[in-house]
């Protein structure tokens, strides 16, 4: 199966986004693309942003022998075959794609990031995880989840009177950033929000809206922990988790540890590979 290259593009630009090394480079072309494009809006310097800066880095310092060797192996980009699993466990919790939770007695692919938009504001961002893929940049390999975003404005997300926040989940929003580092998000679950649907004879027999829960982190191999203690785990490694034997391989029992811009995390791969290919940044 090819992946579009568009949709690369995009991973390959939520992993750079998120290395210091990189930072200055991101800064240096966003002032070209707006001093290049007055007049144009926000959005579409943003969009315009994300789809060349890739390929701009990669020419930019295409010859340099002085830059840092893991600069240099991001700026070259990741290998075109991709892998993908339909799920992964990492820091503590175990996370499916959408597909696979339909497999599940489980809700697995639901998540929420807080992250900075482009005007500088900060907000919590709810989703559900649509594929995992891991790109390999050589020494590092980094998972990647990407997701199907329910837009904040418009009655996407709410507060309701009692403080719960709700999700109407077929409000899609920010397409144009589906991807997110599997270690920045945390897991949610999704209830039905049984107060929000229609009157009976009066709409859908489905509620609108979600009621968010927070997810629980496993604590599973950790001597004298009670579930009051997950939350201290916070920036810990991960522990196995117990999931479900349908989706395993026996030969891929090894952990890795993640290689880009945290240390410690673990991520263990215990999930059917498949792989997928897209044309590599030319």
């Amino acid at each position: 199966m090819t992946v579009d290259n568009n949709l690369f593009r995009k991973a390959h630009f939520t992993v750079l986004q998120q290395f210091s090394l990189v930072a200055p480079y991101i800064k240096e072309h966003l002032a070209l693309v707006r001093a290049r494009n007055i007049g144009k809006s926000d959005a579409w310097i943003t969009r315009h942003h994300i789809d060349t800066f890739p390929a701009w880095l990669q020419q930019h310092l295409m010859g340099n022998e002085t830059i840092n060797q893991q600069l240099a192996f991001l700026a070259r980009g990741p290998s075109g075959s991709i892998a993908t699993f339909p799920g992964c466990e990492i820091n503590g919790y175990t996370f499916y794609t959408r597909a696979q939770d339909m497999k599940s007695t489980n809700q697995n692919s639901a998540v929420r990031i807080d992250a900075m938009g482009h005007d500088g504001t900060t907000g919590t961002y709810y989703g559900a995880i649509e594929d995992i893929w891991e790109l390999d940049y050589g020494p590092p390999k980094v998972p990647l989840f990407r997701c199907q975003w329910v837009r904040l404005t418009g009655g996407g997300v709410m507060i309701d009177d009692s403080g719960m926040t709700t999700v109407d989940l077929n409000k899609v929003g920010y397409s144009d950033e589906p991807f997110v580092l599997a270690n920045d998000v945390t897991q949610v679950f999704y209830m039905k929000d049984m107060s929000s649907k229609g009157k009976k004879g009066r709409g859908p027999d489905e509620p609108k809206r979600h009621v968010v829960l927070p997810g629980k982190r496993k604590i599973v191999g950790v001597e004298d922990k009670t579930d009051e203690d997950y939350d201290q785990l916070d920036g810990q490694p991960s522990f196995m988790v117990t999931i479900d034997p349908s989706i395993l391989l026996s030969n891929e029992d090894t952990p890795y540890s993640r290689s880009d811009h945290k240390e410690g995390t673990i991520v263990r791969r215990k999930y059917v590979r498949s792989t997928v290919t897209a044309n590599v940044l030319s």
